[in-house]
């Protein structure tokens, strides 16, 4: 993890338009999917819930949340009648839901069958994916410490998913220096 984590500082020193609220707001960020992910792992796991239930059960409180965002930051868009009369814009709506439903799903079903930690390594490539996308569809400009970043943390990743291998290559170098490993 420590590979992962110095990538993503790397990136975040090397961003060019670095605002300390957009850190801020991102840690925070961070550190609750982290939350939530765990929180998810054990109703999954020692719960024994299935995904659609804790579904169920998580929609109805983010519904109740994003409504009353959506009336403090967006109150003037409820009260436009152009959107209410815009079949495309009710299809699009639609069909984010169903994308939404989907993803969660998916997402229960990765941290069922792994971790919540491979989950916020997933996280970590995801964020590396979207910087390439935007690099390469909106031209933003990328430092030499962000990309630097972006190797580190895939290397970090990398080793994530080798973790066994190079637990074992380090017991057989120590055991062939002559180290003797503690229990």
């Amino acid at each position: 993890m420590v590979p992962i984590c110095m990538g993503a500082l790397l990136n975040t020193v090397g961003e060019v338009n670095f605002h300390m609220l957009g850190f801020v707001a991102t840690l925070l960020s961070t550190i609750l999917r982290a939350a939530k992910s765990i929180l998810q792992g054990v109703l999954l796991k020692d719960e024994r819930m299935d995904s659609i239930r804790l579904l169920y059960h998580m929609s109805i409180p983010s519904f109740f949340l994003l409504l009353f965002l959506t009336l403090v930051f967006e109150s003037s868009a409820v009260y436009d009648e152009d959107l209410h009369n815009n079949p495309r814009l009710w299809l699009l709506i639609l069909v984010s839901c169903a994308c939404a439903v989907g993803y969660n799903t998916m997402t229960f079903v990765v941290t069922y069958y792994t971790s919540a930690v491979t989950l916020q390594v997933l996280g970590n490539v995801n964020m590396l994916v979207n910087v390439v996308v935007s690099v390469l569809i909106f031209q933003n400009t990328v430092t030499g410490t962000s990309v630097a970043g972006i190797l580190v943390t895939l290397l970090g990743v990398l080793m994530y998913q080798r973790a066994n291998q190079i637990k074992k290559f380090f017991q057989m170098l120590n055991r062939c220096t002559g180290g003797h490993e503690k229990e």
